[in-house]
C-alpha cells in the first residue's frame, strides 16, 4: 500500500499533497458554490478533479473557463474529465482518482459545501495512520430548520458503516488494490443505486484497511426541497442496499434488529394488517379495534419517536404519505431480498 506525505501539507515532488475528486450531473449553480469553498481551503497543497457525467446545462464549458481563470489566477489546480456516456457517480469516482497525482484521494460529492479545514482534517487522520477517513456531513444550517417531511439530505455525526463518498478520503494505494468503486450496481429510472460506495468501504474494511471518523472534518449539504414524487423516486434506488447486506454481512447490525433498513419499515407493514384487517368481510367493532392497534405503533413512531417536520394542520396527510412511502420502500426491499437471496427489508 501506497504512503502518502508525511504531514497533511508536504507532497512529493510538485505533487499535491491531496487530490479532491467531485463527481457531477447537471448541478452547475451548486458546483460552483462547492469549488469556491474548496478553493477558500487553507494549511495544505491539493489540486480539485471534477468529473462531468455528460451534463446538459453548460457544466463542461463554465469548467473549462474556470480552469483557465484558475491557472491565470495562480489559484488551485483544477482538472475537467468527462465520461463518455452518462454511467452513474461510480465510473466519474473511478476516472477521477485513476487521473489524480496524490497519492491521498478525497471524495466530496457537488451538492456538498466543506467547513474550513475540512481537507486539513481529513488528511491529518490519514498521515496519522488510517487508510480511510470519513468526515462529519450535516445538513446546510439555513436549510435545515425549514425543511418538509420528505426532504432529501445526508446526516452523518458517527460511523454509520455506509463509508458515504459525499465526504471521505482513501489512501489511493488502496484505491488500487480494490480498483476503485464497483460500476456495475447500475442504474434505475436513470438515477444511480445506492450503496457504490457501502461497497466500496467493506471491501476495503474486509482486507484490512484502518478507518477513522474524523468529526472536524465538516461537510454541510444541500436540503433538496420536499417533494413527494421525488421522495418516491429515490426508493428505486434502496435495492443496492440489500444487495450490500448479502455481499457483507457484517454491515447488518449497524440497521434495526440487524434485518430492517428503518425502524419504521416493519411498524409500516403493521399497519398494512390492520389496514386489510379494516377492509375485509364483515366489518365489525372488534377487527376495528384489532386493526387501531396494529396501526398505532407506526403513528406512534411517526408523531412522537421520529416525528416527520410539518404544520400540524398537514400531521393527518403527511402521516398517511409517509406511511405509503414506507409500504413501498419495504416491498421494493423485499423484491431485492428475493433477488439477492438475503432478507432485509
Amino acid at each position: 500500500m501506497n504512503e502518502g506525505p508525511s504531514s497533511p501539507a508536504q507532497a512529493a515532488g510538485n505533487r499535491p499533497a491531496v487530490s479532491v475528486v467531485v463527481p457531477t450531473y447537471n448541478r452547475l449553480p451548486l458546483l460552483t458554490r462547492l469549488l469556491d469553498a474548496l478553493e477558500a481551503q487553507q494549511g495544505i497543497d491539493f489540486e480539485m478533479i471534477v468529473v462531468d457525467d455528460c451534463s446538459t446545462d453548460g457544466t463542461w464549458e463554465f469548467l473549462g473557463r474556470r480552469c483557465d481563470t484558475d491557472a491565470g489566477a495562480g489559484g488551485v489546480t483544477l482538472h475537467r474529465l468527462r465520461t463518455p456516456v452518462n454511467a452513474g457517480p461510480a465510473t466519474a469516482r473511478n476516472i477521477g482518482w485513476r487521473r489524480a497525482r496524490s497519492d491521498l484521494v478525497a471524495f466530496i460529492d457537488d451538492d456538498c459545501v466543506p467547513g474550513p479545514g475540512w481537507l486539513e482534517a481529513l488528511a491529518g487522520a490519514v498521515c496519522g495512520g488510517a487508510d480511510i477517513a470519513q468526515g462529519a456531513t450535516l445538513p446546510l444550517p439555513e436549510q435545515a430548520a425549514g425543511r418538509g417531511p420528505f426532504a432529501v439530505f445526508v446526516w452523518v455525526d458517527r460511523d454509520c458503516g455506509r463509508y458515504e463518498t459525499c465526504n471521505i478520503a482513501y489512501r489511493r494505494g488502496l484505491l488500487e488494490q480494490l480498483d476503485g468503486f464497483d460500476e456495475s450496481f447500475g442504474t434505475v429510472g436513470g438515477a444511480p443505486v445506492w450503496g457504490e460506495d457501502v461497497d466500496l468501504g467493506w471491501r476495503a474494511r474486509e482486507a484490512g484497511a484502518r478507518f477513522a471518523f474524523v468529526s472536524a472534518a465538516l461537510a454541510y449539504c444541500e436540503v433538496h426541497r420536499s417533494d413527494y414524487r421525488a421522495y418516491l423516486g429515490q426508493i428505486r434506488r434502496h435495492g443496492g442496499l440489500v444487495r450490500n447486506v448479502a455481499r457483507h454481512p457484517g454491515l447488518r447490525r449497524y440497521y434495526p434488529a440487524d434485518m430492517f433498513m428503518q425502524a419504521s419499515h416493519p411498524l409500516s407493514l403493521l399497519g398494512l394488517a390492520g389496514l386489510m384487517l379494516m377492509s375485509s368481510r364483515p366489518a365489525s367493532l372488534r377487527r376495528a379495534a384489532v386493526a387501531a392497534a396494529l396501526a398505532l405503533p407506526y403513528v406512534w413512531y411517526r408523531t412522537r419517536t421520529n416525528p416527520l417536520p410539518c404544520r400540524p394542520r398537514n400531521r393527518i396527510p403527511v402521516l398517511v404519505l409517509a406511511w405509503a412511502a414506507d409500504v413501498a420502500d419495504t416491498a421494493t426491499m423485499a423484491s431485492a431480498s428475493v433477488r439477492y437471496r438475503s432478507f432485509f427489508i
